[in-house]
């Protein structure tokens, strides 16, 4: 999980992608698939 939040730290960094956009992005996907299992580690 920890290479998610580097990612998306690196892409906020260059401004490309913001905390709220990818929250936004992740419940359009749970919209979509409301059973899908959230991954445990």
């Amino acid at each position: 999980m920890w290479e998610t939040a580097a990612l998306v730290e690196v892409l906020e960094k260059k401004e490309l992608l913001t905390k709220h956009a990818l929250l936004g992005a992740i419940r359009e996907l749970r919209k979509k698939n409301p059973r899908a299992r959230t991954p445990v580690e």
